[in-house]
């Protein structure tokens, strides 16, 4: 193309008019068929709709007619795709038309082509090829090409290692903008690199700019000199600010950390649910340190619902990852997920069972006709009793069997540490709704102020005047004290008399209503008797034989 039509090609900048300047010449020229191809992939609202095939046909026209940049922008679309435009994902088509204009030493395509010769896509994978289109592409002034001949430097990726020509590459790309290039060249200064000096303020300064203009591993890396005072003053508030900002975009190791700044509490308030929810994302990410916290997390309630089955997958997760503590908390959780495995099926028989034995006991609003009309259960219905969560119904049913009819009942069906269990279960039942767990709770009696004082003199029921009695015994503080035997009289207090029979059967009343209120803690503490009965009776296997 001649001078005068080059110096003609100038484009409208008002949409409408240079659309239709390009179809004016697309017949003629190359470049409008390119212009109009990226006017297709681009659209213009209210004017032109995007169609990615017009744009690809466009490309593809003008790329045949030896228009290297179509070429690239073809390859593009056939590397990236478009499934909203039709335009299906194509490497090794991709790699063809890159390969067209990488001979024309067009850069982004050279770049590109590199990329695809390092990860094997649409080509053999071909490191020392890629070294060579990243070099080719950086001499043309390829700024992203520049940090990848860096990078490759680096790690002795298709050419020798060479740290100090790695980090030329990165100081000349970050100073051309690229942000990898700014955070590579500042870990570079921090950890003293590639015949670097350690140098944390320099090393700040680019992890800063880089943070600056969004890239997300710089603002991971001002917020971790921020905790730890690297070239900075140690200030965890800022850290958090910092490594909130990056977890957002999703840094995986930012997300991390800022879960261990929520557990303890660090910059920012102490909240458990807030940790939960930055491991789940790290975790999600693939950190394996996170998915370590996430299982322990979901192992002991800790911000997130008790999981079991869930806290399995991300230890197991975390093993994978090579955390090591993660084997450990396995091995020490599989009995544990055992026995809510065992408990699901007993609050499964439970939720089946105990709504047709209640139904057969005759129970109106919570209270049994009468203790005689209780059938016997059979034993998945008993164990299912005892181990659910008690309700006021429940408790009062339990508590209507007594002892001596659990052990006559079922003497002969059940595995000894399995009765065992089971009569204790009725027994702390039937105390909460009697009240004697009142009395059990009562505090010791006041013992006399002196050693040295005369002993309490015996009554002739053979007890200390000072000792609990049959009736709630014991000195009442601050009671006054009523007159003894004549010896005695003004030093010893006088034994209380005992209720009558009604107001006794009131107070059993009262505390047994109060009973009612406590009983699921008796329920709680029978789950772990019970599992160790279920499993002596699960070796034995003779419980289900009796019931057969």
């Amino acid at each position: 193309m001649n001078s005068t039509a080059d110096a003609e090609w100038e484009l409208p900048t008002e949409p409408a008019a240079r659309l239709e300047w390009l179809k004016s010449r697309e017949t003629e020229d190359m470049r409008a068929k390119l212009g109009l191809g990226i006017c297709y992939a681009q659209g213009f609202p209210g004017l032109l709709t995007r169609d990615p095939v017009t744009a690809v046909r466009y490309f593809r026209e003008a790329a045949e007619a030896g228009c290297e940049e179509a070429a690239a922008q073809l390859a593009l679309f056939h590397l990236s795709g478009d499934d909203q435009g039709g335009v299906q994902v194509d490497a090794e088509e991709g790699a063809r038309w890159l390969k067209q204009a990488a001979d024309r030493d067009h850069p982004e395509a050279l770049h590109h082509l590199g990329m695809l010769h390092r990860e094997g896509l649409g080509l053999e994978r071909d490191l020392a090829k890629a070294v060579k289109c990243f070099q080719r592409a950086a001499t043309l002034g390829h700024v992203a090409s520049i940090y990848q001949f860096g990078v490759c430097k680096a790690n002795g990726e298709g050419t020798l290692r060479e740290m100090p020509w790695a980090v030329q590459c990165f100081a000349e790309a970050a100073e051309r903008g690229d942000l990898d290039a700014m955070h590579d060249l500042a870990m570079c200064y921090k950890l003293g690199l590639g015949g670097v000096p350690k140098d944390p303020k320099m090393a700040v300064k680019w992890f800063r700019r880089g943070a600056d203009l969004g890239s997300a591993p710089c603002e991971n890396q001002v917020g971790q000199c921020y905790l730890h005072g690297v070239g900075l003053r140690q200030q965890p508030k800022e850290a958090a600010r910092w490594l909130g900002a990056a977890a957002v975009r999703g840094h995986v190791e930012a997300a991390w950390c800022m879960g261990q700044l929520y557990a303890l509490g660090c910059g920012v308030p102490r909240d458990e649910a807030a940790a939960a929810r930055c491991y789940a994302a790290a975790a999600e990410g693939g950190h394996p340190a996170a998915s370590h916290n996430l299982a322990s997390a979901y192992a002991v309630g800790a911000g997130v619902p008790r999981d079991l089955e869930r806290a399995v997958r991300w230890f197991e997760a975390a093993a994978r990852g090579g955390v090591a503590a993660a084997r450990e908390s396995l091995q020490e959780l599989g009995a544990e997920v055992k026995k809510q495995e065992a408990r699901r099926e007993i609050s499964d028989a439970y939720e089946e069972r105990w709504s047709t034995f209640v139904a057969r006991a005759g129970v109106e609003g919570g209270i049994p006709v009468t203790a005689a009309d209780l059938p016997v259960p059979d034993d998945r219905t008993l164990r299912a009793m005892l181990s659910a969560p008690c309700d006021d119904m429940h408790a009062e049913v339990l508590a209507r069997w007594s002892v001596a009819r659990f052990d006559a009942a079922f003497r002969t069906r059940m595995d000894p540490a399995e009765l065992t269990a089971a009569l204790a279960v009725v027994e702390q039942v039937t105390a909460r709704i009697n009240g004697m767990s009142e009395v059990l709770a009562a505090p010791p009696p006041v013992p006399p102020p002196s050693s040295k004082k005369a002993p309490l003199k015996k009554t002739s029921s053979g007890r200390g005047m000072g000792s609990p009695s049959s009736s709630k015994g014991g000195v009442s503080a601050g009671a006054p004290a009523a007159a003894g035997p004549a010896t005695d009289a003004k030093r010893r207090p006088t034994v209380p008399t005992p209720p009558d029979a009604g107001t006794a059967a009131a107070g059993g009343a009262s505390k047994a209503a109060r009973g009612l209120k406590n009983a699921a803690a008796a329920a709680e503490a029978a789950v772990a008797a019970y599992a160790a009965a279920e499993a002596a009776a699960a070796a034995a296997k003779s419980v289900d034989a009796d019931v057969s």
